[in-house]
């Protein structure tokens, strides 16, 4: 099982982070937020445009234009960034076989991944942009595929 973001989750993350380092009031174009949050030009008209309709950005378009943050950076946390972009984390879907999640009819591990959903939705909500940029945006090692366990 991975639990994993898309890349517009992913870069959608970057490109806020990048943002939030920026001075209060600052704004970027698109190009300048892919060269500094590391993404690829393509993924970020569309990002753009999904955390502006969430009002996580302010997008000003023309010369002088550019994006900057739509709250202050301890507003926005982890979970709004990542529910703007890849949808709510609470749909329900059985761990065992993917088919719908009844609550009236649970699997064996129905309580413990309901539990671990909540923890995970709880974590996300508490992390805030700021937090995130005081991080630097380090990004984990790459993935050893060598050592990723077979698929079924």
């Amino acid at each position: 099982m991975k639990l994993k973001l898309t890349k517009k989750g992913e870069h959608g993350v970057q490109i806020m982070r990048v943002l939030a380092e920026m001075p209060e009031g600052s704004k970027l174009r698109s190009q300048e937020l892919a060269e500094r949050a590391d993404v690829p030009i393509g993924f970020v008209p569309t990002i753009v445009a999904t955390l502006h309709r969430a009002g996580l950005l302010r997008c000003q378009p023309g010369r002088t234009g550019g994006c900057q943050l739509g709250r202050p950076p301890e507003e926005i946390s982890a979970l709004d960034i990542i529910t703007a972009l890849e949808g709510p984390l609470t749909e329900k879907h059985c761990i065992l076989d993917g088919s719908r999640c009844l609550d009236d009819v649970q699997c064996e591990l129905h309580e413990s991944w309901s539990e671990a959903k909540s923890a995970i939705t709880d974590s996300l909500d508490k992390r805030t942009l700021d937090q995130m940029a005081e991080h630097g945006g380090r990004r984990a090692a790459p993935p050893d595929d060598d050592n990723e366990a077979p698929s079924d």
